[in-house]
């Protein structure tokens, strides 16, 4: 019983050491495949959206009835277009 105790804390104890060498590896794979499909976008300011920051937009929304504003990520927002 005692050996299958020291065991598991000698593996437990590796797990450790190599769990961030795995999580930055997986960082990195991630990373490359957001790259591969990352467009950067920028909006002008008579697009009806003010810029917040280089990623963030405040948006004026109608919600429910409601006028709000809201933070939103670049790359969550589309171009606007006015039908003509």
């Amino acid at each position: 019983m005692v050996v299958f105790a020291y065991n598991t804390h000698l593996h437990a104890r590796l797990v450790r050491q190599e769990l961030p060498k795995l999580i930055e590896a997986e960082h990195i794979t991630q990373k490359k495949q957001y790259d591969k499909s990352y467009k950067e976008v920028e909006y002008q300011h008579d697009q009806k959206v003010l810029k917040n920051s280089d990623v963030n937009y405040k948006i004026a929304l109608t919600l429910k009835g409601k006028e709000t504003t809201e933070t939103i990520h670049v790359d969550r927002l589309k171009p606007y277009y006015e039908y003509k």
